[in-house]
């Protein structure tokens, strides 16, 4: 950028006539236009007047722009006579003198004692005699500088216009070519101007549907595509300073609405100057949460009370990227602002990093196309001296934010910047603005199901099902990202790279990863983007704080089994913790299963395994982790669900298997330990498990591990099983032996079969207790 870019002002207008937006040549925009289009005529009479016949470009010498209006224009001594004193001393042979001239030898021209002393005496006389004085030394100043400029070697505005040197400070010959510089600039910014006709109809006027999650089993994929806006949408409430959504608990329960679609028939701004062209923006509770802030903020619904920690109108708007902030979130606050009050916001300003900004004029309803950092700079700050009110939503994923000292360009004006938690895209914008933080969340499984059903609305419900058995598996694989999990291609590469990620992690990258279970930002040197996610959380009072977590449970297993060979166990374990003790209750048992693969961590709770004794008197057994603790498993393999198909292996020692399946009976993992011992020691560590055990669940669990392994049906049920039930201090224990029940006594084979199963559970079936607590990490780091 020019360094005289920094202080190009616009030009003392007090205010506009009405806010409209200076626009330049036309052009048949994106998708197919007649080209007869009319710009409005306030809108036309401006431009027609701004491209007129320039005074001054770029190429004109600052001598002449700065010396304009004083050696120009020079009072003649007739003409003052004339005016002033009824032309009384006017002779012919005076006609051409200066009053200057007539100041410095008044005898020379006026011979009359009597008529020059009046002259003299004259108030006009003395005020003349003052602004000759005064454009003398004003002309003298001018002089200097247009000799300092020339000894620098600026002797044209393009050349001021790159001109570093400061040494001119603040003065009026500045402020002058500092003044035309922004004219012609703008003048030259108009001739390119890409005015997109159809485009802000499009988007004011986008069509509304909804997803709902229907109550009866009928409805195919358990949703339904409706039309128009839905009745109801999301409620939130009032937390901290900020909002959540409220009364969480009933949307568990359909008929509850899912998303909300916006379609576009002309796309919308971040597809505009892509090759893929997106019609449909998707409105999760997430999206609608982000707009809520930012309006409750407009408002001042959240009161004045308490410090002052962020502006209100300054907001910055973090998540995982992929998730939709750009797409959904920015054109969702475009749609809503554009409907937002007009006399708060005339224009709203959409940029896509530096170099590309759409300014939408809601007073003309035009969309006008400005490319490159200075154009947009000086086009925006232009807006705000004419008095025009705006709002800027950024979108930083590119390039990053603009300077804070241009955006937004007015204390009156609003701006969101919608970033990646890549620190290195907002930080400078971030200390100068004290942005009001808002965390968005990846979207859970049903709202990407309901997405998916939506694009898939004209689909046979047969075929919906079979796909979607894929989409899950991809979110299996590298999480709920909307962006890579639709499309099998993005689906490869993300899923390519994040084992690539994996991989190629080493020592070097340990610190990096300390930001797991942190709210720390990152920096994109790493791979965090592809293996982690944000999940917010309240923070101080009024702000939004956010935790780093493994984005889905597979890739947690992967960068557990990773770390724990570059990291001490110390480290590992470290961060396990921290992530246990900063997630929300339901994710914090997801953690701590890949603990039991590490040495330390198995020594440490060894001796507290304590046995459940059964009401059946018999044998007392000692945990196989107590007794054999060196054949704990070694790494951790996540078993994908049944309904994926997944090929059949075998049984492998000294692994620790994790069943990807929610519904998977009884256990959240187990391992296996080679004869003599011939033992299955399971893990139960989620409460979700606890349920009143039958003998149809213990068949349910024998059936899966034969679906899973190259092993008979009923191969459990010849092994020893050792159940290991963990609780935290927080939760409540498991003290008693767990009995399997005959619920019913089927008849026939069936019914032998569970009665079998009863048998084996009284005598084959050990069951202990373990409670995990902070000391245990403290024993294994040495505390």
């Amino acid at each position: 950028m020019p360094a005289r870019q920094e202080r190009v002002r616009a030009g003392n207008r007090k205010q506009c006539p009405a806010p409209d937006v200076p626009h330049g040549g036309e052009r048949q925009a994106m998708l197919e236009s007649d080209g007869n289009s009319q710009q409005p005529a306030l809108q036309r009479r401006r431009v027609e007047e701004t491209l007129q016949q320039p005074k001054w470009t770029l190429e004109s010498p600052v001598r002449d722009i700065l010396l304009e209006g004083s050696l120009a224009v020079k009072l003649k001594l007739n003409d003052f006579l004339r005016g002033k004193f009824c032309g009384m001393g006017v002779v012919e042979s005076n006609e051409s003198v200066l009053m200057e001239e007539f100041a410095a030898h008044p005898t020379r021209f006026i011979d009359d004692t009597k008529l020059l002393d009046t002259i003299k005496t004259s108030e006009s006389y003395n005020l003349a005699r003052c602004v000759m004085e005064w454009r003398k030394g004003a002309e003298m100043i001018t002089m200097r500088d247009v000799a300092y400029l020339h000894g620098k070697g600026v002797s044209t505005l393009k050349q001021w216009w790159e001109f570093e040197d400061e040494g001119m400070g603040g003065t009026e010959s500045r402020q002058k070519l500092d003044r035309v510089l922004h004219e012609v600039r703008m003048r030259t910014i108009l001739l390119k101007t890409q005015v997109l006709e159809g485009l802000y109809e499009s988007v004011y006027n986008a069509r509304w549907s909804h997803v709902m999650e229907a109550a009866d089993v009928e409805a195919g994929m358990g949703l339904k595509v409706k039309e128009g806006k839905p009745p109801q949408s999301w409620e939130y409430k009032e937390e901290g300073g900020t909002l959540e959504i409220h009364n969480e608990k009933k949307r568990l329960h359909p008929p509850r609405l899912r998303l909300m679609v916006l379609s576009s028939e002309r796309q919308w701004p971040y597809s505009w100057s892509r090759v893929e062209g997106i019609t449909d923006c998707y409105v999760t509770a997430e999206v609608e949460r982000v707009w809520k802030v930012v309006e409750g903020d407009l408002k001042g619904l959240f009161g004045t009370d308490g410090p002052k920690i962020f502006k209100t109108w300054r907001h910055l708007l973090i998540g995982t990227s992929g998730i939709g902030k750009s797409m959904a979130a920015g054109s969702y606050l475009l749609y809503q602002l554009l409907h937002y009050d007009a006399a708060k916001f005339h224009v709203v300003v959409y940029c896509f990093g530096r170099e590309l900004a759409y300014v939408f004029d809601k007073t003309a309803q035009t969309v006008s196309e400005y490319k490159a950092e200075d154009d947009i700079m000086i086009v925006v700050k232009d807006l705000a001296q004419r008095g025009m009110r705006g709002y800027v939503i950024c979108d930083a994923a590119m390039q990053g934010a603009p300077s804070p000292a241009h955006f937004p360009p007015s204390k009156s004006w609003g701006m969101i910047l919608v970033s990646s938690p890549d620190r290195n895209q907002f930080e400078v914008w971030k200390q100068a603005m004290h942005p009001r933080q808002i965390i968005m969340n990846c979207p859970d499984a049903i709202d990407v199901k309901a997405m998916y059903v939506w694009e898939r609305r004209d689909q046979p419900v047969q075929e919906q099902a079979e796909c979607w058995k894929m989409v899950e598996q991809h979110m299996c694989n590298v999480g709920p990202i909307p962006l890579c999990i639709f499309s099998e291609a993005e689906y490869v590469e993300r899923f390519n790279a994040t084992e690539d990620a994996v991989k190629s992690m080493s020592a070097s990258d340990a610190e990096r990863y300390s930001v797991i279970g942190t709210g720390k930002l990152w920096h994109f040197e790493g791979a965090s983007h592809q293996l982690l996610r944000l999940d917010r959380k309240r923070g101080d009072t009024g702000c939004e704080a956010f935790l780093n977590v493994p984005i889905c449970e597979k890739l947690w297993l992967q960068i557990f089994d990773k770390l724990a060979t570059i990291m001490g166990e110390k480290d590992v374990l470290l961060l396990v913790w921290r992530l246990k003790e900063s997630c929300l209750p339901e994710a914090r048992e997801n953690y701590i299963v890949p603990a039991f693969t590490l040495w330390g961590f198995v020594g440490a709770i060894q001796y507290k395994l304590k046995e459940l004794t059964p009401p059946e008197w018999r044998p007392r057994r000692p945990c196989a982790l107590r007794v054999w603790p060196s054949d704990h498993p070694k790494k951790s393999v996540l078993l994908l669900r049944k309904e994926y198909n997944p090929a059949k292996v075998d049984i492998k020692y000294g692994v620790l298997y994790e069943p990807e399946d929610e519904s998977f009976p009884l256990l959240d993992a187990f391992f296996f330990l080679k004869p003599p011992q011939n033992t299955m020691v399971g893990l139960q560590v989620k409460t979700s498990k606890r349920k009143h055990i039958t003998a149809s669940i213990v068949r349910r669990l024998s059936e899966y591990l034969a679906e899973y392994f190259n092993v008979r049906k009923t191969f459990a049920l010849d092994l020893l099983w050792e159940i290991i039930y963990v609780h935290y201090p927080e939760s409540v224990p498991i003290n008693r032996w767990q009995r399997c029940d005959l619920v019913q006594h089927p008849h026939g084979d069936e019914g032998k079969a569970e009665e079998i199963i009863a048998a084996f559970w009284k005598r084959q079936v050990h069951q202990y207790n373990v409670a995990i607590s902070p000391e245990d990490l403290h024993v294994v780091c040495g505390g």
